[in-house]
């Protein structure tokens, strides 16, 4: 299920860190806590856990859209009243989807705070978002970049390696990622486990070339625990399994989707979601 949110600045001007990914996830945990704080709690500790025995959060959220804002001094700016726009999707409704509405009614704001900065918003509004038909070769953009990593040993220790686009194990590291979510929410296996990743190459194209399309985005910048991760922002054509395309638009693709990366949305031919 996705949702909505319609925000309205309440300062003026209200900034907000460039790099909000980790204050926009610990925004939506507050919001969670405001409607039960046992879940809050144990869904940023423990999460849903995998066959595997790792755990994922199951959610994931698009980059702050704000029409009216400028980027200045590594900040967006955003005047008072005027409107920005986030998506926020999971596949647990009971869990998540209800808990968060809940919460969002009761506090009707949104705070997106770092030690600097706090860029407070009145929600205005939260819509329910249908869900597409998705066919077996479907285009979609990414409302946030995706990353995907694989754990690959350097010097005898493990380390995170980031796939770059032109990664030969690209499409199939995506698609493996998604499995282990399918199974993970359904606690089932796929009838249908088929699926390829396609980058547009038209885009990277005219974007200047796979460079351009790639960006390193800090998460806890300013901390102790600051980490830089490696990700991707291009068009995608998924062919495949059907149930694999709907975990990818629900839960998103790659890693780290609940600090904000991964978000799809179907491709329309103005180039509009």
């Amino acid at each position: 299920m996705r949702i909505k949110l319609t925000l309205n600045a309440l300062d003026d001007p209200t900034v907000v860190p460039l790099n909000y990914n980790y204050l926009l996830s610990a925004a939506i945990y507050t919001t969670l806590r405001t409607a039960s704080a046992e879940y809050s709690s144990w869904l940023h500790s423990v999460g849903y856990i995998g066959q595997d025995g790792k755990p994922l959060k199951l959610f994931t959220f698009s980059k702050l859209q704000t029409p009216k804002g400028i980027v200045e001094n590594g900040n967006i700016i955003v005047r008072k009243d005027s409107q920005s726009y986030i998506h926020i999707s999971s596949p647990m409704f009971d869990d998540f989807v209800q808990s968060l509405v809940v919460g969002l009614f009761v506090s009707k704001t949104l705070t997106i705070a770092n030690r600097n900065l706090c860029a407070r918003f009145l929600v205005t509004r939260v819509e329910m978002v249908k869900k597409p038909i998705f066919h077996p070769r479907t285009k979609f953009v990414c409302l946030s970049p995706f990353v995907v990593s694989s754990m690959r040993e350097k010097d005898g220790v493990l380390t995170t390696h980031y796939l770059r686009p032109d990664d030969p194990n690209l499409s199939e590291s995506i698609r493996k990622n998604l499995i282990r979510k399918y199974g993970l929410i359904h606690r089932s296996s796929l009838q249908d486990d088929r699926l390829t990743a396609e980058l547009d190459q038209e885009y990277i194209a005219r974007r200047g070339g796979i460079t351009r399309i790639s960006k390193l985005i800090s998460i806890k910048e300013g901390t102790d625990e600051e980490t830089k991760v490696y990700a991707i922002q291009s068009p995608l054509t998924l062919e495949g399994s059907s149930e694999l395309m709907e975990i990818a638009y629900e839960s998103g693709i790659g890693a780290k989707n609940s600090v904000g990366f991964g978000m799809l949305a179907m491709y329309q031919k103005n180039g509009q979601r």
